[in-house]
C-alpha cells in the first residue's frame, strides 16, 4: 500500500482489540510518522499487531499548537503521510487532534478519516434511546456549581439524547443531581464497553443511582446516554391506564376550577408527568 500525502484520522479500540480493522493497521505500518496521546501505550498497541519500527510524537493539548505547524510542513513540503491516534477510540472526540485538524483544513492539507471504535456511538447504537438529535458533549464538569449549571442548561435543548462521559469516582453525584433535575429521564449508563466485564444499565436516573450506590466501588470507564422527551414523546409513552387517569382528573379539574399549582402537585402524587397533565393549559 502507497500512502498519499495527507494527515489520517486513525480510530483505535476502545477495549476489545477485535475491533481494530485491518484498514487501520496497514495505513498504520506505512505511516512516515503517528502523532498520538501516550507513546508508551501507542507502542504497545502496534506490538500487538507487529507493526514496529514507527516513529511515534506525543501531541497533548499543551503541545498541539506548537506541534501542528511541524507535522503539516511534513505533509505538504516533505510529502509524508502521517497518522493522528489517541489512546482508544476515534482522535478529536473528547481527546487532542482538534486543533491539529482545523489547522489542516485551512491550510488545504489532505485530512483522511479511517473510521472506527467511538465510545459515544458505541453506547448510543445499545442504548435503546432515540438515536437522533443527539449531542455529544465530552466530560461533565468537575465544580458542583459548573455541573449544575450546565445539567439545567439541558431543558431547553428538548427533546435530545445526550451522551457525557464521567469518571467513577463522580458518576454517582453527577447522576444525582441529573435525578433531582430531571426524575422523568430515560438514560442508559455504560460501563467497560467492548471490554470482558462490560456493562449497560438502562432506567430512570434515579434507578441508576440505586444500582451503583449497592456497589462496594464503581470501577471502569463510563458512558452515559440521557434522553429528554418532549410534552408530546411524554404523552405517547405512558400506558392506557395513566391516560385514563389524566382524562379523568383534567375534567375534574376543569369542573372544579383547579389551579395550575395544585394541578403540579396532583400530578406529582399520581406519578404523571407535569406536561401531560397540565400541558394544555400552558398554551
Amino acid at each position: 500500500m502507497t500512502l498519499s500525502p495527507a494527515l489520517y484520522i486513525i480510530a483505535t479500540p476502545i477495549g476489545n482489540l477485535g475491533d481494530f480493522s485491518p484498514r487501520a493497521q496497514e495505513i498504520l505500518k506505512e505511516l512516515d510518522l503517528i502523532a498520538c496521546e501516550d507513546t508508551r501505550r501507542t507502542r504497545a498497541l502496534l506490538t500487538h499487531f507487529g507493526i514496529t519500527q514507527k516513529r511515534l510524537l506525543s501531541i497533548h493539548d499543551e503541545k498541539e499548537s506548537t506541534l501542528s505547524d511541524l507535522l503539516l510542513n511534513k505533509i505538504a513540503l516533505e510529502g509524508q503521510a502521517i497518522g493522528l491516534v489517541c489512546d482508544s477510540g476515534t482522535p478529536c472526540i473528547s481527546d487532542p487532534g482538534f486543533g491539529l485538524v482545523h489547522k489542516a483544513q485551512r491550510q488545504k492539507v489532505p485530512v483522511i478519516p479511517v473510521p472506527g471504535p467511538c465510545a459515544v456511538t458505541a453506547l448510543l447504537s445499545a442504548s435503546g434511546l432515540p438515536p437522533l438529535p443527539f449531542l455529544a458533549i465530552g466530560f461533565l464538569p468537575i465544580k458542583t456549581s459548573n455541573l449544575i449549571e450546565t445539567i439545567s442548561q439541558w431543558q431547553n435543548l428538548r427533546p435530545v439524547t445526550i451522551i457525557f462521559y464521567e469518571s467513577p469516582k463522580r458518576i454517582l453525584g453527577a447522576l444525582e443531581h441529573i435525578a433531582r433535575i430531571y426524575p422523568d429521564a430515560q438514560i442508559a449508563v455504560g460501563r467497560e464497553l467492548t471490554k470482558l466485564y462490560e456493562e449497560i444499565l438502562f432506567g430512570t436516573p434515579q434507578e441508576i443511582c440505586e444500582i451503583f450506590s449497592q456497589k462496594e466501588s464503581i470501577k471502569g470507564e463510563l458512558a452515559v446516554a440521557l434522553h429528554l422527551h418532549s410534552a408530546e414523546e411524554n404523552s405517547l409513552s405512558l400506558d392506557f391506564e395513566q391516560k385514563k387517569l389524566i382524562s379523568a382528573l383534567k375534567n375534574v379539574a376543569d369542573e372544579e376550577r383547579i389551579s395550575p399549582r395544585s394541578l403540579k402537585k396532583i400530578a406529582k402524587i399520581f406519578g404523571l408527568p407535569k406536561e401531560s397533565f397540565y400541558g394544555e393549559s400552558r398554551k
